[in-house]
Formats: structure tokens, sequence, C-alpha cells
């Protein structure tokens, strides 16, 4: 009996090919039997995704759109692998189609269908509604804690769910986990994920170098310790809009450095919610908590508070600003994402005024670590600087020149009044 196209059933000479009734590419190996119709067919991605592209490289594309057939949203992810030579995208899809096609989760994204030929493979999965929280962290800045914990706890359970299938994530962060903001939380991006073998899942040095574990770093050995450091790593920079370590060498910094308390930037933050992350960041992986049911039963623990935003402490009347050195360390933070934004943008000469601020934003913080008794002036002071920082950062984001110039010299001209009086 000949074999048939998986797609017209017409009858074919070889096991696989190209069908001469339909065009479907098609194949007959291993876990996958299926094909695919070359892209060109009309102006639809496989004659049936109306698509946007997303990324794109040499032999790698993803994209958002519509399935025609049946109205879905999905999300595309395409890989293409050389005749010879490494192929690690299209490797990585085809290890996160099998991973992904053994669980079943609402807060895990769902794979509809796999197209594949021996050299390109192609991964159609539901379109998750929201936003990643890399995302909405840039454009809003950090989250309240009541989401904070709200986003820890629906995590949690789903990555105990993928313990309980044998899995580590493997690349957790806050860009592989779409939220909606209210109730609908989706975990994406399986590439990396491990299987879990007596406990251990051997060693990977791939990954998101600021929420990498330091024995991962070190010496490249992941786990359930590993995946738990990547956990608190995105609760912590949710709750301060960045990774615990974010510039300089980060490699040296994750393996010798503590992470800086939450409250000392944030004071109205819960404690016991800030304990709970800082303790997926010790350094030591047996010091960490031993599950995800742990981090669950402490979450629900969280006093139900209602704490100030970074925004609201900044707004709030009458409220005071945290010490001398939180606000300059705030201060810091947003004008150097403010430095990284004009240096993606190619705004190099921009980007080299605002250096020259953050340096003497730097000099001012030397000077008041070295004067023990000096204070800034007054809230409204405090909260002056900390409003032109973030008005910086929005004009660096929308590539305002003119506003740039303005709010560095204005802000240099207030550290300048303020170290005169130190």
């Amino acid at each position: 009996m000949k074999p048939h196209c998986p797609d017209c059933y017409e009858a074919s000479e070889r096991g696989s090919g190209k069908c001469p009734l339909c065009g479907l590419v098609f194949f007959d190996e291993g876990l996958f039997k299926t094909g695919f119709h070359p892209a060109g067919s009309g102006d639809l991605l496989f004659g049936r995704f109306d698509t946007f592209p997303m990324k794109r490289s040499e032999r790698f594309e993803s994209f958002r759109g519509v399935d025609c057939s049946n109205g879905k949203s999905v999300f595309i992810k395409r890989a293409f692998k050389p005749e010879s030579g490494s192929a690690p995208d299209f490797d990585l899809l085809i290890h996160e189609a099998e991973v992904v096609s053994e669980l079943d989760h609402p807060q895990i994204v769902k794979l509809f269908e796999i197209r594949r030929d021996p050299l390109e493979i192609v991964l159609v999965f539901d379109l998750a509604p929201g936003k990643d929280l890399l995302e909405i962290t840039r454009a809003d800045g950090p989250f309240s804690a009541n989401e904070v914990r709200a986003v820890g706890l629906k995590l949690a359970e789903t990555m105990g769910y993928l313990l309980g299938r044998g899995f580590i994530h493997n690349d957790l962060k806050p860009a592989n986990i779409i939220w909606d903001g209210r109730d609908s939380l989706r975990l994406v991006d399986f590439g990396l994920a491990a299987r879990l073998l007596f406990g251990k899942a051997g060693t990977d040095l791939r990954g998101t170098l600021p929420y990498m574990s330091p024995e991962r770093i070190a010496e490249g050995r992941i786990g359930l310790a590993s995946d738990i450091y990547s956990f608190g790593a995105t609760l912590y920079h949710l709750a301060m809009g960045r990774p615990p370590f974010w510039k300089g060498d980060i490699r040296a910094e994750i393996q010798s450095h503590i992470p800086a308390k939450v409250r000392e930037l944030r004071p109205s933050f819960p404690a016991d919610l800030d304990e709970i992350i800082l303790r997926c960041l010790l350094k030591n992986p047996k010091r960490r908590w031993a599950d995800y049911s742990e981090i669950e039963n402490a979450l629900e623990n969280v006093a139900d508070e209602k704490p100030l935003s970074l925004r609201e402490e900044e707004s709030a009347d009458g409220a005071s600003l945290p010490g001398r050195g939180a606000v300059i360390q705030r201060i810091l933070a947003v004008i150097s994402e403010a430095r990284s934004h004009l240096i993606e943008s190619g705004d190099r000469s921009a980007s080299r005024i605002v250096k020259d601020l953050e340096n003497r934003i730097l000099d001012w913080k030397l000077t008041v670590e070295s004067c023990p008794t000096s204070e800034i002036n007054s809230n409204s002071e405090g909260r002056h600087l900390i409003g032109k920082a973030e008005d910086l950062l929005k004009a660096s984001m929308a590539g305002q020149k003119a506003d740039i110039g303005t709010l560095t010299a204005e802000i240099s001209r207030v550290v300048d009044r303020i170290k005169s009086r130190l």
C-alpha cells in the first residue's frame, strides 16, 4: 500500500516529500507525523494564518496572528535547519514541542499544532491575553505589593504542577510570563525546560543571566533550587522594576553580593513578602525554599495589606520619603534605565550626557556616605529630584532630545545645591 499525504490523502511514491496534488511538504519520522504547506500560498502564512511578525533572525522567526480557519488568536514559532552544521533554534523548538505536549494546565501555554519537515519546524501555540511582565514593568513601573503576591501565588502553583510532571522551566523570567493584570497568567517558552531525574537535572550554562542562580553561573548546575532562585529574581523584578543585579559585572554580582531588601527602597513593602523573595535568592541552594508548596503557603500567609505603590509614595501628602541613601539609589536606578533606553535607540550623544549626570549623582552618593549627618533638606526636594529623574526616563523613551538636555541640567543644579550644604 502506498503512503498518503497527511493533508489531502493523495497517494505518494515516498513516505516523505512534496505532495503532487496539494503541494504539502510532509514526512513520517519519529514523534511527529505531519506536514505543512510552504509559505507564500496567497497572503496568509501556510494559507491559514493572518500574521504580524514579532522576532526574526537568520534561522528563527515568530509571529502573532489569527488562524483564519477558526478565528483563534495564535503565537507561531518557526525555525530552519541548515543542510549541515548545528541548528540550536531548530533543536530548541523540537524540545519545546516534546515538553509542552506532556503538559496540560490552564496557566501553561497550549500547543495547537506542530508542522515539520527535515529542514523546518513550526509550532502554533494559543496566544495568551495580556502582556509579558517585562513589558508591563518597563511601561508602568514596579508592581504593588498585592500584585506581586497575586502573581507569586499563581506562578508558584503553576511551577508546582510543572515540578509534579518531572520538569523545571530553566528559563523563568518576567518576559516568559504573560499577565492580563487581573486573573490570567500564562507561562511560556519551554525551550530550555529540563527533566528531573532523582531530583536533579544535570548542567546547563544557557539561560538569561540576571535570573540565573549562583551555582548555575559557576558550574552550570541546574535543578529545583536554581528554578526557585529564578522565581525569586522574577518577583524581585516585579517589586523593584529590575532584577536583583542588573548592571556592571552581573556574573560576579550574583555570585558574591546579597541583593538589597525591597524595603530599603520601598519602606511600605510588607516585610514578610520581602523575606519570602530574599529566601529564594540565598547563595546556598540548600537554604532556599524546599519546593513551591512551601512558597505558596508562605505567600498565603502574607498579611493582606494595601501598601502604597512607588508612585503613590511619592505623591501622598505628608508621606515621608525613605532615607537619603534610598532616595539617591532610586534616582540612580531611574537615570540608569533612561541611559539604557538611549543606548538601545542608538542616541549615543544623549546617552553620554545622561552618563555624565549619573557620574555626578554617584559622586553625590559618595559624599553623602562620607558625611553621616547629611540629609536631603526636605521631602519636597527629594520628590522633586525623583520626579525629574522619571521625566528624564519618559523623555528618553520618547526620543525628546531637547527635554533630555533641559532635565539633566536641572537635576545637576539641584544635586550641586544639595552638595554645597554638606
